[in-house]
């Protein structure tokens, strides 16, 4: 048997749902059977960066009488196994020898021999015979093989933030995440904005996310932190993140919306009723900046937003004390807001956006 062995140090990545490396071949065998005196065998193998296990690719099994094949597919490789590390086709050719009027098979094509290539680039890889000439061992005797493409290239998605309104807040971090296990250099971040020019209409302009956020499969992430001091000219536009794979690979697109984030509520002060049961307790809530010209800003107490708790104002300390109509019990606030008018709804899902607070009676009077 003549043993092919392909060095392939292939640090690829997957972060798809199968969290698998992508093999895929085209290749197809026409074998030169001499008018049925030669057959050909045939298998090739792969191991792994994480796993020594030599696996077959079943496709490549070629066996005796075949005149040829066509091996077209694509085989995935869980991420835990790390990328292909070694790839080779042991191949072999038996030629048909009649003595006496007695046949048999000897074999004229054997041996071993290792053949190298060298793979420059480390996270995809796409190998076209035609440029780069393999010799496929004893495969090749007077034989046709074409459409010779191997690819080595990383399948991969980003997971949603958890932000049903898909809104790229300026000040509260969302998380960018794309499928865990793979190696660092995978996870080349890029963001993109819509552009226009002339010539060719609108487009989408890609940059690559700052040095801090790349080689990581998950980061926090705001809008000022790649729109810097300018962010508030961006409310209202969406801007696109995608990971470059390389060799013309990209994940598919995802989409935020950038918005104001709603002040933050430092801190609560409640304020009792009067009297024992009555209803006119109160809090004073202190929130962490001024609003924004044309701004809105509504209170919902317990889900609900009252007309005197709807598009407030907050005062020179930056804070509202609610309406003296609550009695002793707990409360969770919650925010809603627009800006810079009503079709844009601000953030306010963040932590700081929420607080529970508690209204307690006066201690009641006895006589």
């Amino acid at each position: 048997m003549r043993k092919l062995l392909i060095g392939l140090f292939v640090l690829l990545s997957i972060v798809s749902d199968a969290q698998s490396y992508v093999f895929e071949y085209d290749i197809d065998f026409s074998f030169n059977r001499g008018g049925g005196r030669r057959r050909y065998y045939g298998n090739m193998y792969y191991t792994t960066m994480n796993n020594s296990t030599v696996r077959q690719v079943n496709d490549f099994s070629f066996f005796r009488e075949e005149s040829g094949r066509l091996c077209k597919n694509k085989i995935r490789i869980p991420a835990a196994d790390g990328p292909i590390k070694e790839l080779w086709i042991n191949t072999g050719r038996q030629v048909r020898v009649v003595i006496f009027f007695v046949e048999s098979w000897h074999e004229d094509c054997g041996g071993d021999k290792e053949l190298h290539f060298d793979i420059r680039n480390k996270n995809c890889w796409d190998y076209f015979v035609s440029s780069f000439p393999i010799d496929w061992g004893c495969l090749t005797f007077n034989s046709i093989i074409t459409q010779s493409t191997f690819k080595f290239y990383p399948e991969a998605s980003l997971t949603a933030p958890n932000n049903p309104s898909h809104l790229f807040p300026t000040n509260d971090n969302i998380i960018l995440q794309a499928s865990p296990n793979f190696p660092k250099e995978v996870y080349q971040w890029e963001w993109g904005q819509t552009k226009y020019d002339k010539i060719r209409g609108y487009y989408t302009e890609w940059s690559s996310l700052p040095a801090r956020f790349q080689e990581l499969s998950s980061f926090p992430i705001n809008a000022t932190d790649l729109l810097g001091a300018n962010v508030k000219n961006y409310i209202g536009q969406n801007i696109f993140f995608r990971l470059n794979l390389g060799c013309g690979k990209y994940t598919d697109t995802m989409t935020l919306n950038v918005r104001l984030s709603s002040p933050y509520i430092i801190k609560v002060d409640s304020i009792s009723p009067k009297c024992y049961g009555e209803t006119n307790g109160s809090a004073k809530i202190q929130f962490d900046r001024a609003l924004e010209s044309a701004e809105g800003l509504s209170i919902f107490i317990n889900g609900t937003a009252k007309t005197n708790t709807s598009n407030i104002g907050l005062d020179t300390n930056n804070s509202f004390t609610l309406p003296a109509e609550w009695s002793a019990g707990k409360y969770q606030i919650s925010l809603n807001g627009y800006y810079p008018d009503t079709s844009k709804r601000t953030y306010t899902d963040g932590a700081k956006h929420f607080y529970t607070f508690q209204i307690i009676d006066p201690p009641k009077l006895s006589f």
